[in-house]
């Protein structure tokens, strides 16, 4: 509207007038309950589908780091200090339409951080370590050892 108005295609921008909406959440966020956290992590350890999904090590990542899935997803083995127990956050997985999964830099410097893991998070990623693992593989690969990715929003259901 600025340019229409710069260019004289209207005299007055009406966008200037327009108060901002603010909306509280309907759900704010919330932390787990130590309960909860016992629960999930139960529950994941014991279902087949999660365990041969790699769930249960992602979440206990997650649950460790509070970083968000695609940036647990975009972590490589030569991020995580497994001696002094931090991993560097750079980068995210994303799945922009028509390109497939690409690991890309976080969107500010800001959002790059080095954190400390708590020792059982640690001591997972070093169970996860193996002799034959890369600097550069991703610590929680696909069945390819390539990237994983977010899951997909499920497409909407046919009406009935």
């Amino acid at each position: 509207m600025k340019l229409a108005v710069r260019y004289g295609a209207i005299t007055v921008n009406p966008a200037r007038e327009v108060d901002t909406i603010e909306a509280k959440p309907k759900n704010p966020p919330r932390a787990l309950a130590t309960e909860e956290v016992t629960l999930l992590q139960k529950t994941l350890t014991t279902d087949e589908h999660a365990t041969a999904a790699d769930l249960p090590d992602l979440v206990t990542f997650m649950l460790g780091t509070g970083v968000r899935i695609g940036e647990a997803l975009a972590v490589l083995w030569n991020q995580a200090d497994l001696e002094s127990g931090t991993v560097k956050i750079t980068h995210t997985i994303a799945r922009p339409p028509g390109q497939g999964l690409i690991r890309k830099t976080i969107k500010s410097r800001t959002g790059e951080r080095t954190l400390t893991l708590p020792n059982w998070a640690a001591a997972m990623l070093r169970d996860r370590h193996t002799a034959s693992t890369r600097p550069d593989d991703p610590v929680f690969p696909d069945t390819t050892s390539g990237y994983s990715g977010p899951p997909t929003p499920a497409a909407p259901s046919a009406p009935p």
